[in-house]
């Protein structure tokens, strides 16, 4: 008997960081993607639909997917995840934040500390990359880029698990 292959999907962070290029592309060239390639970690690259795009301002947009977790029983599979991001003057950096729908953590034991919005380490880096690509290939040169990962439905989602 053939053994079942499983259908390969993306994480949570894998569409916040879709999210996030979709956003910064959309101001720094003027144009709304309808799908983005995405780094993960290991190396391997996906391409990733965007569901929305709103241009808020010239210096803000906010972009999201759906989540397509594969065959993994994962609760935010077909969640929206989104980003909002805001282009300001000064130095160049990357603030990463969690907005409506993100857990904080609440307890010591994980990779972030107790306060903290519940954005691990690799998905922080997999944004910190996609902002890093977009600055190598435009200029982004004295400003500074802040993120917001949302989840419209994040709290429903949150009371199926143990978050």
């Amino acid at each position: 008997m053939a053994e079942k292959v499983l259908k390969q999907g993306f994480t949570t962070g894998a569409a916040a960081a879709a999210s996030v290029k979709a956003a910064l592309l959309t101001l720094v060239t003027f144009q709304e993607p309808v799908a983005v390639e995405i780094a993960f970690l290991t190396g391997e690259k996906k391409r990733i639909s965007i569901k929305q795009i709103v241009k808020i301002s010239d210096a803000c947009c906010r972009a999201s997917v759906i989540k397509d977790a594969g065959d993994d029983p994962d609760i935010t599979h077909k969640a929206e995840i989104g980003a909002l991001v805001t282009l300001s003057p000064g130095k160049f950096r990357v603030i990463i934040q969690g907005g409506k729908g993100v857990g904080r953590v609440t307890k010591p034991g994980l990779e972030v500390e107790v306060g903290e919005t519940a954005i691990n380490a690799g998905p922080r880096e997999m944004i910190q990359n996609v902002v890093d690509e977009i600055r190598d290939q435009y200029d982004l040169s004295g400003r500074s880029v802040a993120v917001e990962i949302f989840v419209p439905k994040g709290e429903l989602l949150a009371k199926k698990t143990l978050n």
